[in-house]
This record gives structure tokens, sequence and C-alpha cells, in this order.
């Protein structure tokens, strides 16, 4: 008995032993190595690129603003989460071939092996590791026999040169399957909607359509089908057939689609309708039926916007804004959808060239649109240039109003500031009654729209929905109604106030005191009704006279460049232009206003105009840098070897620092002839007024400098040359009595006029324009409303003086310089410098500068201000 359960045993393990061999073509060996690939190994490999086909499917976000993608297989950022499963099925695939195996005498005797490289073929395409992935699909086609293999294997090849971009052969392949007759059914569908992918990435829409809507026919797959139904509404839409688009999106939607396809089906049908063979009130209809639609409540603006499409193409402008008012309106998530009601407000009243309403509705736009929309760039640019032209607007505005009110008396220019209060009092009430209807009205809506009582809090249905955070719809309402009065606030302390660095009492506040009074018995006034704030700004003597033309000429030219070169409307540019040239016909750079206008007539091909502008530059200003460049246009420029150049100007340097002045003047003049127009031409000729100067050769040398300025301007050669040029006018001026005290100004103490904010900074220590831009940046971030203007000037040979105009007395002096040192604006810049800073007024800035008072002012200024 022991012997025969032993014998047994012994042939069970022979048994066992030659089924794993992979080398004998017997029944057991193929039966086992088949097996197990298939319900072990493989099927493991199987479910793991399930798993995460499943997952990028989910996690593939729709955006229905553009064309839907065919196929749902991730982007690098969701295929980084799946990549374990990934390996896992290359791990699989590959642990099946190599221990499974059967190749005997040049035939596979294992069928599951061609599966195992398919399977580690998708793995490497859905990682996009497309050189992998083609490479395995290949292998396939030329290592097995089996023709339905062969085939998947082409089509999968197919897609991964898709994916790499290489579509001529990409189209070889899926042609090479379309016209195979014997192709297995379950990919028929696959390969149309994968050649219709080919044809639609290229842009061939019309081959894209026929082929994406025999895919829908042939696809078993539900989801699949109505998907691509949907993108075929969008190619029919994209090639202008509205008509067949509509009847599309009608197809999709009779079919029942998830809510997301659903609705947007709907939209897409009645933004499609045909206006020429379709009731458009039928357009109207539906859309509106939409709107009473409960599930619908949070994509109104949705609804909205393309009832404003629907007016455009009726020309009914006046229906078209009204819904996209609507849209912004009752907008209560959908910050993408608001960023385009108001972009498309912006662009018509652009259009219109009302460029005060199309900046603020940019700035609105700017707001809400993602930043990675493809019109942000563009939205962002017309926010900062319209911005710009807008405030430049108000500046002349205001600068003419406050010179006009300068002329009056006392008496009257009370008398006027005090009708002006009125007027702004008037329009914020008017405001504040405008947003109570508009509430009152969102609450009836929100009460109509639920069948409820007012405010849509009463006879909702049953006893939860009574509450109002039980109620979807009336909390939906609430959001609106919020966001209409607030904006879209982050949920923080302090959110009603936007600048949480102050807090103000607020009057309506019972403990604050009976009268509205704050913790120091002092009520808050705003400053729009205070007389005072209107009375500082008017420019009541010559140096704020001067400073308001100043604003006004700068405004008016840099108009004319924002009209030319961002907003290319020329007749506004040169309109601007001229009007600076008959307010201000002494202008004193009249040559670049005339540059200007020769340009601007030149884009218009207006040839008198622009002649005569050319002359007049040509003949009054023959030097200036506008001069040559009119001679020079159209030249070729010379091609320069730059080393040539380096090695030129070194040796020309090395004669000069070695005083060798009249080798240096030489070899700086030939290599200015021969380097004039590489980026050492600058300082070729700048050297060449070094050694002048060196040779004591004066008219010479300024004549140099000047040259410089005229032919390389705002280049760190042009600087150099009129800091030169600077100290030598001073040195002219100063000459026989160098040594003499400079004189001390009488300040006045009149506080209630405009002030400047003045830094004095050594003379080349520090970046004069890089001080300029920190001043800038932190008026827009503290000082947004206040129009300052940085600028700077030279003070003698010593001192750069970096200046900020526009305070409108001490009181706001003050808390700038408080703010501007408290915020330490300034001290990484300034911190190895030796500098003076203080605030001015405008009349005593003109005492100031003319003496070059430092000592002086800076102790009329601890006494006065600190």
């Amino acid at each position: 008995m022991k012997l025969l359960r032993y014998s047994t045993f012994i042939i069970a393990a022979l048994l066992i032993l030659g089924a794993c061999s992979r080398t004998k073509d017997i029944f057991t060996a193929r039966t086992y190595h088949r097996m197990v690939s298939k319900y072990n190994i493989l099927f493991n490999g199987e479910q793991a690129l399930l798993k995460a086909r499943t997952q990028l499917k989910k996690q593939h976000v729709d955006d229905y603003d553009d064309f839907l993608s065919i196929y749902r297989e991730g982007t690098e950022e969701t295929i980084s989460g799946v990549k374990p499963d990934l390996e896992k099925s290359l791990e699989k695939g590959s642990k099946t071939i190599q221990n499974h195996s059967m190749l005997i005498d040049g035939k596979q005797k294992n069928n599951y092996i061609d599966d195992a490289y398919l399977l580690m073929g998708k793995a490497h395409y859905f990682k996009q590791d497309y050189a992998a992935a083609l490479e395995t699909f290949n292998y396939v086609i030329q290592k097995f026999r089996d023709a339905e293999i062969r085939a998947e294997a082409e089509l999968w090849a197919a897609k991964t040169e898709t994916g790499m971009e290489n579509f001529i052969p990409a189209k070889a392949r899926f042609e090479k399957l379309y016209s195979n007759t014997s192709l297995a059914r379950h990919l028929n569908a696959d390969v149309f909607a994968s050649f219709a992918h080919l044809e639609f990435v290229q842009g061939h829409y019309e081959e894209a359509y026929q082929l994406l809507i025999q895919a829908a026919e042939k696809t078993e797959d539900k989801e699949l089908e109505v998907r691509w139904l949907y993108i075929c509404g969008q190619l029919l839409a994209k090639q202008g057939q509205d008509y067949e688009a509509s009847q599309m999106f009608d197809r999709v939607i009779r079919k029942g689609p998830p809510y997301d396809l659903l609705f947007n089906a709907q939209l897409n049908q009645a933004r499609n309708y045909d206006i020429e063979l379709m009731d458009p009130s039928k357009a109207y209809d539906d859309l509106e039926k939409m709107l009473r639609d409960e599930k619908n409540y949070d994509n109104r603006d949705q609804i909205y916007y393309v009832m404003a499409e629907v007016a455009q193409k009726l020309g009914e402008e006046l229906d078209r804004d009204d819904y996209l008012n609507k849209s912004i309106r009752v907008s209560t998530q959908n910050d993408k959808q608001k960023g385009l009601s108001y972009l498309w407000l912006a662009e018509i009243r652009f259009d219109d060239k009302e460029y005060e309403k199309s900046q603020a509705y940019y700035d609105s736009c700017y707001q809400f649109l993602p930043k990675n929309h493809p019109k942000y760039a563009q939205v962002a640019m017309f926010k900062k240039s319209l911005g710009r032209l807008v405030a430049n607007l108000q500046t002349i505005a205001l600068q003419d109003s406050l010179q006009a009110l300068a002329s009056l008396s006392d008496a009257d220019q009370l008398k006027a500031i005090n009708e002006i209060i009125d007027r702004v009092k008037e329009a914020d009430e008017e405001a504040l009654r405008a947003k109570e209807r508009e509430m009152d009205q969102l609450a009836f809506n929100s009460g109509t729209n639920n069948g409820s009582g007012i405010g849509g809090l009463a006879g909702v249905g049953n006893a939860n929905q009574s509450f109002y955070f039980y109620n979807p719809s009336i909390r939906s309402s609430g959001v609106s109604s919020f966001v209409a009065k607030w904006g879209n606030r982050k949920l923080e302390d302090n959110w009603r106030r936007k600048d949480k660095s102050v807090i103000l009492e607020d009057p309506t506040n019972t403990e604050a005191g009976a009268n509205g009074e704050g913790a120091t018995g002092e009520k808050e006034l705003d400053p729009r009704y205070d007389p005072q704030t209107y009375l500082a700004q008017i420019p009541n003597d010559s140096a704020a006279m001067d400073t308001s033309h100043s604003l006004i000429q700068m405004a008016l030219l840099d108009n004319a460049i924002l009209y030319k070169e961002d907003i290319k409307d020329l007749l506004a540019a040169s309109e601007s232009v001229l009007e600076l040239l008959q307010r201000y016909p002494d202008y004193q750079d009249r040559a670049r206003a005339w540059y200007l206008l020769y340009r601007i007539y030149l884009l218009k091909e207006d040839e008198a105009n622009s002649t005569k502008y050319k002359n007049l530059i040509l003949s009054t200003y023959p030097k200036s840098e506008y001069a040559y460049l009119i001679l020079n246009e159209g030249k070729d420029v010379k091609d320069v070897d730059e080393s040539e150049a380096k090695r030129a100007y070194a040796a020309a340097y090395q004669d000069y620092e070695s005083k060798r002045y009249r080798q240096a003047l030489s070899a700086a003049k030939t290599g200015f002839e021969a380097y004039e127009d590489s980026r050492y031409g600058a300082r070729f000729l700048l050297l060449t007024a070094y050694c002048e100067a060196g040779l004591r050769k004066m008219e010479e040398l300024r004549t140099s400098l000047e040259e410089v300025l005229k032919r390389f301007p705002r280049t760190p050669e042009s600087a150099e040359a009129q800091k030169i040029l600077n100290a030598m006018g001073q040195d002219a001026k100063a000459e026989g009595d160098e040594k003499s005290a400079k004189k001390t100004a009488t300040y006045r103490s009149d506080f209630s006029s405009q002030h400047r904010y003045v830094l004095l900074v050594p003379n080349g220590k520090v970046s004069a324009n890089q001080v300029q831009i920190n001043l800038s940046d932190f008026n827009s971030k503290y000082f947004p409303n206040n129009r300052l203007l940085v600028k700077s000037i030279l003070m003698g040979t010593e001192w750069q003086v970096v200046m900020v105009s526009g305070l409108a007395n001490q009181k706001q002096a003050q808390e700038y310089y408080r703010t501007l040192n408290s915020e330490k604006a300034l001290e990484k810049l300034l911190i190895s410098v030796d500098f003076k800073q203080f605030v001015i007024s405008n009349a005593n800035f003109t005492d100031f500068y003319k003496n070059q008072d430092i000592k002086g002012y800076q102790a009329f200024f601890d006494e006065n201000y600190k």
C-alpha cells in the first residue's frame, strides 16, 4: 500500500515538472502555461490597466466652451496618479512573456503571449511613452500571425503615431484598417473614432465629422455614442452649418444624456438655430423654458449668454446687451462665464470706441476670467492700456476743472465745490437705491421661481425645505444676492473690508455713540464730501499751475501713444497730439509730438500730412534723434561682428587709460565709423568725447556729447553724456564763484496746497530708474486712486532727485511719508546709500531746487512735518 502511494506521488510530480517546461510542445505544458498566463498574471495586468483607464476617465473634466475630446485618456497631471497601475500592467505583461513564452521551432505555442505584448504597448501608450508603445505594437504586427491581434496592434500603433504627431504614417495605418473588410466588429467603432481624432487634430473638421458620425453609428457603448454625436454637432457648428448642428444637438437631447451633456446640448441647439430656416422665437422659448427649470438655477448665466448670442444673430443689439447684463447679475458660482459676459461687453464698447466703458468691463473681466483662458493675456493688456487711457482722460478733466476753479474768487470756489459735492451725494444715493431695487428683484425672483412666498421662504413644500439652508434654490438665490452686493469675498475675518489694515467705525453701530462717533469722539467724513479735499487741489500759485499743465501735457501725449500702439485707433491718436499742440503751441518737446504725428500719418497712408511733419522736424530740429530716425529709415542694417568691435574698443580704451589721448581719439573715431551699428557704437562716440576732454578740446567735447544724446537716446551712454553736459553747465554758471555758499531760502508755512515727496540720492550710486519703478509699484498698491506722478531730475552734479507729485496737502503728504517708510518700500535699494528724503509743498519746492538748499529745508521739514 505504501509503495502504491509513493508511486502515485512520483508520477504526479513528473507530470507537473513536464507541464512547467517551456521547451516541450506537449499538451500538459501548453495547457499549464496558457492557463497560468490568462487566469493569473495576465488577468491581474489587464485589471490594473482597466483600473488606470477608469480612473483617467473619472478625472477627466470636460470644457464645454471648447470641443470635447473624443477619448478621455488623461493629461500629464492625471497620468502621474495612475502610473503605479500602469507599471503593474507592464510588470505583469513582462512576467507573462518571461515565464510562460513557449517559442518552439520559431512558433509561439502560448497564444496569450501576443496579448501580453498588447497589454504592455497599451500601458506605454497611456503613460505617454509613445516611442516604447510604438516599438511594442510594431513587434506584435511583425511577429504574430493572428489577424485580429495584428489589426488591433495596427490600430494602437496608428493612435500612437497620432500622439507623436506623425500624421502621415498614422493616416496610412488608418486607411489600411479602414479598407479592411474582415476587420473584427468590436474594433470598427474604435478605428473610425481614432481616425476622426487624427483628422480633427489637423483641423480637417469635415473629414473628422464624416468619420465620427460613422463611429457613433457603429459603437455599442451608449455613453460613447451620445458623446460622439455631441462632438459631431460641434464640428457642424464649427463649419457654419447651423441648421444641421442644431438638429444634431436635438438628436443628443433625445438620447437622454447625463445632465451636463444635456444642458450644453440644449444651449447649443438654441445657439445654432438657423434664423433663415427656423423660427428664432422657438430658440427663445426653449431657453426661457430652461430658465424656469429649477435644475438650471446656477446655470442661468450661461442661458442668458446664449440668449445674447441669438439676439446678436437677429441684430437686436439692445436685447443682446440686456441679456449679457442679466448673465452677470444672476451668476452665482461660474466665474469663467461671468468673465466671458464681461469680456463680450468690453469688446462691444471697444468696437464702439466707448473706451471708458470698455475699460470698466475689461477690469471686471480680468477679475473673473481664469488665467489659463486663451484671451486672458489680451484682457490683461487692454485692462492696463485702457486703465492708463481712462486715468489720463480723468487727469485732463480734473486739471481743467481745477484750473477753472483757480480763476474764481474764494467764495465762488466754495460755491462750485459744494455743487460738486451735492452731485456726488446724489449719485451715491441713486447707486444705493439701484442696488436696493436689484436686491429686491433678486428676492422676488427667488420667490416666484420656486413657487414660494416672499423671499422664497414660505410654502416651499415640506417642513425641511422651509428652512433657508435646506432649500438649494433659495440658498443659491442668497449667494446671488450676496455676490451682487459684496462681490466674491474670501471667507475670512473682516470680510466686509477691502483694506484690512485700517479699521473704520461703522456709522450705523450704536455702540460707537449716539452720533456715530468712534472711540476718539470724531465722526468719520467721506473725503468726497469734504470741501477741503477739493480746495487743496486747486493750483493757486504759479508752481502748482505749471504742474497742472504738465500733467495735462503728459496725459495727452501718453494717450496718443496708447491709441496708436495698443488700441490701434489712429484717428484718436492724431487728435490727441493735435489737441496737445493746439493747447500748448510752445510745447517744449514738439519734435517728439511731430514725429508721433509723422508716424501716425504714415500708417494712415496720409502722404500730405506725413510729409508736412517730416519736413517740420528736418527743418526745425535737424540734429534731433527724430531727424536721425527719419533720415535713416529703410536703410539696411549692416551685419556687425560684435567680437571685432569689442576688441577694437578695448584697444582704444587702453590707449585712453594710458593717457595717449590723440592715439585713443583716432582709434575711437575709426571704431565708430566701422562699428556704428553695433552695441559698441555709443561707447566709441562717448570715448571720443573723453579723449577730447583729455585734449582740452571743449567745443568738440560738447559737440560729441550732444551727438551721443541725439544718436543713442535712452542708453547708459546718453545718461553719462547728459551728466557731463550738466556738470559743464553748472561749472560755467559757477565760474569765478566756485566756493560761494548757496543761498538759504525762506520757506512758506501754507500747508494746504499740493505737496510732493522728494528723495535725494547721490548721482551714480543707485539707479534712479529702479527707484521710480519701486515707487510706482508702491503707489499702485497703497495709493491707487491718487493719480500720483513719479519722475526724476538732476540737481547739480551731485544729486539725483526722484519726486512723487500729486499729494493733495500736508496731511496726505505726511501719510504718504509714514506709509512709505513703515512699509520699507525702498529699504533694500537704498541700504548702502546716503540719501535724503522729505515732503515739500509745490511752492516751497521751487525755492528749494533753485537754491539747492538741502540743509536749510531739512531743518524746516523736521520742525514742521515730523
